[in-house]
């Protein structure tokens, strides 16, 4: 298990501390408290922030797949996520956002990323997402936002390079994540106006296990 929570809160405050006053410092950050070791990790963009409902403040949440008291209880995203974890009977499935501030228009992330203002507030948060992912080593990564996938190939997150990864027999790219094939799926948002339709969602549930029964011959070919 990754402590998030004890391994990053003061760098965390440091970085909301050094942040120019604004409506995404005053909102304070939202990160999983923890993240388990060899999990399937679904990546999203951001967290969302809802005004007039939800309350300023950093948040530390508790995210346990097979638990529906902390699943569930603030988004509709959560109980897709339940529903993902039973579809494909895994408990150590787990969510990660690429960053940390509470906003609930992606699009106003995406502009401020590479704003020379606050380029190094989302260069640090970017750091540390890669940092947590690689600590819990997951069996594989599925990206669920295209302005996500767009990112990790544009930046080269994770160290993702399309040409030498791509595995045609599994149709995933592949990331060499502390030595190990990790394999990562693209993919849309799973609720929300711009979510997949069913039948895509149910041909990424067989993709992921279909995947992950290779995974021993993928593990091998290093």
């Amino acid at each position: 298990m990754i402590y998030v929570q004890g391994l990053y809160e003061n760098r965390l405050n440091t970085i909301w501390d050094n942040c120019s006053a604004s409506d995404i410092k005053n909102r304070g950050y939202c990160i999983e408290s923890s993240l388990p070791k060899n999990g399937i990790l679904f990546l999203g963009m951001n967290p969302s922030f809802k005004n007039g409902k939800d309350k300023n403040g950093n948040m530390f949440y508790p995210l346990l797949m097979t638990d529906k008291s902390n699943v569930g209880n603030h988004h509709n995203y959560w109980n897709k996520l339940l529903e993902t974890a039973e579809k494909l009977g895994e408990s150590q499935l787990c969510h990660h956002d690429l960053f940390f501030v509470r906003e609930r228009n992606q699009a106003t992330v995406l502009n401020l990323i590479d704003d020379a203002a606050w380029k190094e507030f989302f260069n640090e948060q970017l750091q540390m997402s890669e940092e947590i992912v690689k600590a819990a080593e997951p069996r594989i990564i599925v990206v669920v936002n295209a302005g996500v996938s767009n990112l990790i190939k544009a930046k080269h997150v994770f160290g993702f390079n399309p040409t030498p990864y791509w595995w045609e027999k599994l149709g995933v790219d592949m990331l060499q994540i502390n030595g190990k094939n990790t394999p990562i799926l693209f993919t849309g948002m799973l609720t929300g106006q711009r979510a997949i339709d069913n039948g895509t969602y149910n041909s990424l549930m067989w993709h992921i296990k279909f995947v992950l029964d290779n995974e021993e011959h993928y593990r091998k070919e290093q």
